[in-house]
């Protein structure tokens, strides 16, 4: 003879056999819709701001690479002079190596980029793109010192940044 189990049957009442009212149910629709905006929300704001602080990372460098070069060449140069023509930002001469060598240096524009040309090469090394060539100078401010002022721009991103150079004294 086999044994036989007993089926137990446990019910558990939940408040009867009612389903969600039609309140509850638009309650649960609004909280899920204001929470699915607000995630949105912020994903667009990530979108719109990454780019604009990726192009704001970008004129900063291309800023400070043009008043680095500019800063090392005058520093050490025996004449220095100051937008010479169209298209020429700075002209100087460099003495440099043993034996010494002097070297003509130009920082000319190209559109909206700043190069760097040693004794005429072409095209030159690049120093800065997006440069605002119209609001980019160099200029004699006092004794032996110079005021290099430099602007880029890309997309929303616009910084300008203004350099004073002291050239040493070169026998």
């Amino acid at each position: 003879m086999g044994t036989r189990m007993k089926e137990t049957r446990i019910d558990i009442a939940v408040g009867g056999d009612r389903g969600l009212t039609l309140v509850e149910l638009l309650v649960a629709v609004a909280i899920g819709t204001a929470i699915i905006g607000a995630v949105s929300m912020a994903i667009m704001s990530i979108m719109k701001i990454t780019p604009l602080n990726n192009d704001r990372a970008v004129v900063l460098r291309q800023v400070q690479n043009a008043g680095h070069w500019v800063s090392l060449d005058v520093l050490g140069a025996s004449s220095v002079m100051p937008q010479p023509e169209p298209g020429v930002l700075v002209r100087l001469q460099k003495k440099e190596g043993y034996p010494v060598v002097t070297r003509q240096v130009e920082y000319v524009f190209n559109d909206t980029t700043l190069r760097r040309r040693v004794d005429g090469e072409v095209p030159g090394m690049l120093i800065a793109q997006y440069v605002v060539t119209a609001d980019t100078s160099f200029a004699v401010s006092g004794n032996s010192t110079y005021r290099l002022t430099v602007k880029a721009s890309k997309g929303a991103a616009t910084l300008q940044r203004t350099y004073d150079v002291m050239r040493r004294s070169v026998d």
